[in-house]
């Protein structure tokens, strides 16, 4: 093979190894901002995702001094300030509330989840429940704009899963986990 052949062949593979890599990247819908079986994640998505977490940390309001006004029903949880405010504090981060995760423990509220409402509920009833249509202690609107209640709901609608068959709740450990596309996402 002649100089300027090997030159060439070389260049060809190392195109087609990155072409290769590139799809091996993004096949299934793993590329890095997909899931299996999902649709890209929008930023909305994203960023409601967050906002279910700590929503005052990415909103750009203040972070909560005094305890959430439905803290008084529960007297099991002695967290106390911003972290009665957090979705996932009441809700639990597998989104099952007193049905989950937090079925027990520290965490403990016995107030349900949100899994359930998000698979049958319209995304009008969730905006109304976070709102106060449901109970005007659950009223977010004074410390979350539209936009952001929307977000939200969008990732309560769109992005949550039933995590049950990934995560073994005796263990706290992931079933079956793939840890080179889990740090990829």
């Amino acid at each position: 093979m002649a100089d300027i052949e090997k030159k060439f062949y070389l260049v060809f593979v190392l195109l087609m190894t990155f072409v290769f890599l590139l799809a091996a990247c993004t096949r299934d819908g793993m590329g890095p901002h997909m899931g299996p079986h999902m649709a890209p994640v929008e930023s909305a998505a994203s960023q409601g995702g967050l906002l279910y977490d700590k929503w005052w940390a990415v909103s750009g309001a203040a972070e909560p001094e005094a305890d959430h006004p439905l803290w008084t029903l529960q007297d099991t949880n002695t967290r106390s300030g911003s972290d009665t405010w957090r979705c996932k504090e009441c809700h639990g981060w597998d989104y099952k509330g007193k049905d989950g995760a937090y079925g027990e423990g520290s965490h403990y509220t016995g107030f349900p989840g949100v899994y359930d409402a998000s698979q049958t509920q319209t995304k009008a009833q969730l905006l109304g429940a976070l709102t106060g249509g449901t109970d005007d202690r659950h009223d977010f609107s004074p410390v979350l704009s539209k936009a952001a209640r929307e977000d939200l709901v969008d990732f309560l609608k769109k992005y949550i899963i039933y995590d049950t068959k990934y995560i073994n709740y005796d263990t706290k450990e992931t079933i079956a986990a793939n840890v080179v596309s889990g740090r990829t996402l």
